[in-house]
């Protein structure tokens, strides 16, 4: 019987198990790792070009914001001069009435010498021939209905018979109309 030595034969065979395990078993670690570090590579590079535009959406926030905040700001500005724009024409236009009812024909022998306006106030400072004549005026002033009230201040008696008056009246306060 012939003898046959299959020891070199079992040991080539056992490190070559040993070389194709160690071999699957680098892969099952490898390939993991690697793929995982391939994974968070490309992972971290998308965050940061949406981290990037997160940063540019806000600043274009930021500035909508600030754009928003001067259209605010323009519209009250704006809404302030269409209030004080009326108001000043509701005051001119007084003032108009006011002047129109004083350039009526005065067939009442009375000279207005000073009209002043201090807020809602006017004083009118002027002659008259007589007492008589002087509440003859304000009874049929066309003027009378721009006050709510009108109230007779000092009247001095002049040396020819005249009188000299201060008048105090309170205009009629009503509201603008806004357009």
């Amino acid at each position: 019987m012939v003898v046959i030595n299959l020891y070199p034969w079992r040991e080539c065979k056992k490190r070559y198990e040993k070389k194709v395990i160690a071999w699957f078993i680098g892969m099952a670690i490898f390939l993991p790792f690697g793929s995982l570090t391939a994974l968070h590579v490309f992972l971290s590079s998308k965050l940061n070009a949406l981290n990037q535009r997160v940063a540019l959406l806000n600043q274009t926030v930021k500035h909508m914001e600030d754009s928003d905040h001067i259209v605010r700001r323009t519209k009250k500005e704006h809404l302030l001069f269409n209030n004080r724009m009326n108001h000043f024409m509701h005051y001119q236009n007084r003032t108009l009435s006011l002047l129109n009812a004083l350039g009526q024909p005065n067939l009442y022998y009375l000279c207005f010498t000073n009209i002043q306006r201090e807020q809602s106030m006017v004083y009118f400072t002027g002659y008259a021939r007589s007492i008589a004549d002087l509440t003859h005026f304000f009874l049929h002033w066309r003027g009378a209905n721009l006050f709510t009230e009108m109230k007779v201040e000092k009247i001095y008696y002049q040396s020819d018979d005249s009188i000299r008056f201060q008048l105090k009246a309170a205009e009629l306060l009503s509201k603008p109309r806004i357009a």
